[in-house]
């Protein structure tokens, strides 16, 4: 004796809950007669009567609420697992590799992580400091985050963040320097600066550079360079000169030094492979 057919156990299901044919046809959008023959179907294959049929209804024998026990579990299991799945697939869980600059992970980023975990629980972060697209191309990281736009084909890009970009120098260099009062008054002064704002301010006004623009570049003095913000604010801190850092967090040994009004923009870019 073998219960088989899952469609049999789940009419007895609901005739057994209800004590009606009727109820459960109604329930199941089946005929009277063909639950009855379901009914009549599984009892024959157990060789056991289910049901007592009685003038008020249906009443469980002892074998038919042993299977309705049964079925009960079967089905309250069923269900758990339908509720799992569907919360699976509406909500993000796995593995996600971010490739992020360092400054900006370290300054910006971190700080809201634990909101990010707590509204995502299921996604395991797998970070990867770097400024370069190597990452994306090989195949290591899902998404990486840039403070410039791409323009190769393959890439996807979203800008998710706009941020004012400081003037900065630190108190001993000011006490020996004139404080700018905008942004062309830096070519007077000992500049440190990343490569991409070096790129920015060299650029012509007319294509809307978020660092000012206009400059040729004969009229930097460019003390220093580097593709890292870190190490550039590092740098000003010993009052080597002048430079741009995001701002996102500085610390006090370093001055903000053009009105924030004044300040250029800067961008954050989401990319990913198409």
């Amino acid at each position: 004796m073998k219960i088989n057919d899952w469609d049999k156990l789940r009419v007895f299901y609901h005739v057994a809950l209800s004590g009606s044919f009727t109820h459960a046809s109604e329930k199941l959008c089946l005929s009277q007669s063909a639950v009855s023959r379901q009914i009549l179907a599984l009892e024959a294959s157990l060789l056991t009567s289910l049901f007592s049929r009685r003038a008020r209804g249906l009443v469980l024998t002892e074998a038919g609420t042993k299977l309705l026990k049964a079925a009960q579990e079967v089905f309250h299991k069923v269900q758990e697992v339908e509720t799992s799945i569907e919360a699976d697939l509406s909500e993000p869980q796995g593995p996600l590799r971010i490739s992020a600059p360092s400054y900006f992970s370290e300054k910006w980023l971190v700080s809201r992580l634990a909101q990010f975990q707590k509204k995502y629980p299921k996604v395991q972060l797998d970070f990867m400091v770097s400024d370069g697209f190597q990452e994306l191309e090989r195949g290591h990281c899902d998404l990486a985050i840039r403070s410039w736009s791409s323009g190769l084909s393959d890439l996807m890009q979203q800008k998710f963040l706009t941020y004012r970009m400081g003037v900065y120098a630190s108190h001993d260099y000011l006490m020996t320097h004139a404080r700018p009062e905008g942004i062309h008054d830096l070519k007077s002064h000992h500049l440190v600066l990343h490569e991409a704002d070096i790129n920015a301010l060299s650029a012509p006004k007319e294509e809307g550079s978020p660092k000012g623009g206009g400059f040729n570049s004969n009229e930097l003095h460019i003390l220093l360079k580097s593709n890292s913000y870190g190490f550039l604010e590092k740098t000003l801190s010993q009052g080597r000169g002048i430079g741009f850092l995001p701002n996102f967090d500085v610390g006090s040994q370093r001055q903000r030094i053009i009105p924030k009004g004044r300040q250029p923009l800067g961008y954050l870019f989401f990319l990913w492979l198409s």
